[in-house]
């Protein structure tokens, strides 16, 4: 992950630009057999001279994936005022090998997110704010069949307000948020497919969020918070 960074001023707007490029390799080689092994008595187990044939497996899936990124953040301020600007643009290649049928798969998928936030400073120290982003992630692994998964896609809105007070070295925030995810990995409901994952259509998470930190000396600081979620 490499950026660079850049503080310009347009009149009264000050800005602090960032541009930078990120790559992500993964290798994962995954391999699942089944089979029977002897009897173990739970009052009397003997763990010594068992004999357990190696199973055959019945998934062997190896997977590569190569990831690039390329990303942009304009954060702007004007008195009190800040807004961020911010946008991401990701390649993701996916190779994935059965070794069983001898069969490759390959898959490709592009995708542009953003992001955009507005906070307000007030003189007394409180500080709203509201934010909305998207959100793209390449999901590795198999189902039961050998199929890869398709990337993980979401948006999430968030509405809150910071307050500095003046006369202690405190921070509070209190935030109400609403995440929206797809083709989000759950635990497969069959079971004879132990150990496996599949797709859902959708995940929402909403709720809201406290938390304060107070840094009573150098030494010692103490944080507190507090997530009321509701996920369907």
């Amino acid at each position: 992950d490499n950026n660079i960074q850049y503080k310009a001023k347009t009149g009264a707007l000050g800005h602090t630009i960032v541009v930078g490029f990120d790559y992500r390799y993964l290798s994962d080689n995954n391999s699942v057999g089944l089979g029977t092994a002897p009897s173990l008595d739970l009052f009397n187990p003997k763990y010594g001279g068992l004999s357990v044939t190696d199973p055959a497996f019945y998934t062997a899936t190896p997977q590569n994936m190569h990831q690039e990124g390329v990303y942009f953040q304009d954060q702007m301020k004007w008195k009190g005022l800040n807004i961020t600007l911010s946008g991401r643009q990701d390649w993701a290649d996916l190779q994935t090998k059965n070794r069983l049928s001898g069969t490759t798969t390959n898959s490709s998928s592009e995708k542009f997110t953003w992001r955009a936030g507005i906070l307000y400073e007030f003189s007394q120290g409180v500080a709203p704010y509201f934010s909305y982003a998207t959100s793209f992630y390449p999901t590795t692994g198999t189902d039961f069949e050998g199929k890869a998964f398709k990337p993980t896609t979401g948006d999430q809105y968030e509405l809150g307000v910071k307050y500095k007070p003046k006369n202690i070295d405190a921070l509070f925030t209190v935030a109400a948020f609403n995440l929206t995810q797809k083709n989000v990995l759950t635990t497969d409901p069959d079971a004879t497919h132990v150990g496996y994952q599949v797709q859902t259509g959708a995940i929402r998470s909403r709720g809201v969020e406290a938390e304060a930190h107070v840094w009573l000396n150098k030494n010692l600081n103490l944080i507190t918070s507090f997530t009321h979620l509701d996920e369907v």
